[in-house]
Protein backbone atom coordinates (compact mmCIF):
# COMPACT_ATOMS: atom_id res chain seq x y z
CA UNK A 1 0.00 0.00 0.00
CA UNK A 2 2.73 2.59 0.90
CA UNK A 3 4.11 1.73 -2.79
CA UNK A 4 0.96 2.97 -4.13
CA UNK A 5 0.33 6.37 -1.95
CA UNK A 6 3.98 6.85 -3.13
CA UNK A 7 3.31 6.98 -6.93
CA UNK A 8 0.35 8.98 -6.62
CA UNK A 9 1.61 11.60 -4.57
CA UNK A 10 -1.45 12.34 -2.24
CA UNK A 11 -3.37 10.06 0.10
CA UNK A 12 -6.68 11.79 1.32
CA UNK A 13 -8.03 9.72 4.32
CA UNK A 14 -10.33 9.77 7.43
CA UNK A 15 -8.15 9.03 10.49
CA UNK A 16 -8.03 5.15 10.60
CA UNK A 17 -5.36 2.28 10.67
CA UNK A 18 -4.57 2.97 6.79
CA UNK A 19 -3.31 6.17 7.97
CA UNK A 20 -0.77 4.27 10.30
CA UNK A 21 -0.26 1.93 7.65
CA UNK A 22 1.58 4.70 5.10
CA UNK A 23 2.76 7.25 8.25
CA UNK A 24 6.20 6.61 6.47
CA UNK A 25 5.26 6.80 2.88
CA UNK A 26 6.88 9.64 0.86
CA UNK A 27 4.08 11.65 -0.22
CA UNK A 28 1.54 14.48 0.86
CA UNK A 29 -0.97 12.79 3.63
CA UNK A 30 -4.21 14.38 5.08
CA UNK A 31 -5.77 12.83 7.50
CA UNK A 32 -9.65 13.92 7.95
CA UNK A 33 -11.29 13.90 11.31
CA UNK A 34 -14.91 13.90 12.02
CA UNK A 35 -16.22 16.66 14.28
CA UNK A 36 -17.00 13.58 17.40
CA UNK A 37 -15.91 13.60 20.95
CA UNK A 38 -13.89 10.60 22.28
CA UNK A 39 -16.07 8.13 23.94
CA UNK A 40 -17.64 10.19 26.59
CA UNK A 41 -14.74 12.64 27.18
CA UNK A 42 -14.42 16.52 26.47
CA UNK A 43 -11.89 15.85 24.02
CA UNK A 44 -11.88 15.79 20.29
CA UNK A 45 -10.79 12.46 18.34
CA UNK A 46 -8.03 14.53 16.35
CA UNK A 47 -6.46 15.52 19.85
CA UNK A 48 -6.54 11.97 20.84
CA UNK A 49 -5.14 10.66 17.34
CA UNK A 50 -3.41 13.08 15.64
CA UNK A 51 -0.40 12.07 13.19
CA UNK A 52 2.72 14.39 13.06
CA UNK A 53 3.62 13.43 9.59
CA UNK A 54 0.28 14.23 8.24
CA UNK A 55 -1.79 17.09 7.92
CA UNK A 56 -4.45 16.80 10.12
CA UNK A 57 -7.80 18.46 9.01
CA UNK A 58 -10.41 19.08 11.71
CA UNK A 59 -14.08 18.28 9.48
CA UNK A 60 -16.59 20.42 11.09
CA UNK A 61 -20.11 21.32 9.43
CA UNK A 62 -19.15 23.99 7.42
CA UNK A 63 -16.47 22.29 5.94
CA UNK A 64 -16.45 22.59 2.22
CA UNK A 65 -14.20 21.35 -0.63
CA UNK A 66 -13.58 23.47 -3.86
CA UNK A 67 -13.18 21.64 -7.52
CA UNK A 68 -10.32 22.90 -9.31
CA UNK A 69 -10.70 21.97 -13.12
CA UNK A 70 -7.95 22.77 -15.43
CA UNK A 71 -6.68 21.14 -18.82
CA UNK A 72 -4.63 18.79 -16.82
CA UNK A 73 -6.49 17.14 -14.35
CA UNK A 74 -9.64 18.14 -11.65
CA UNK A 75 -8.14 18.41 -7.92
CA UNK A 76 -9.95 19.21 -5.08
CA UNK A 77 -8.91 22.03 -2.10
CA UNK A 78 -10.07 22.60 1.15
Amino acid sequence: MKSVVERAGTFIGIRSGMCDVIRTAKCRKIALYPDYNYCDTKWKGIDIYEISEFENIFIKSDFVWKRILDKECSRYEF
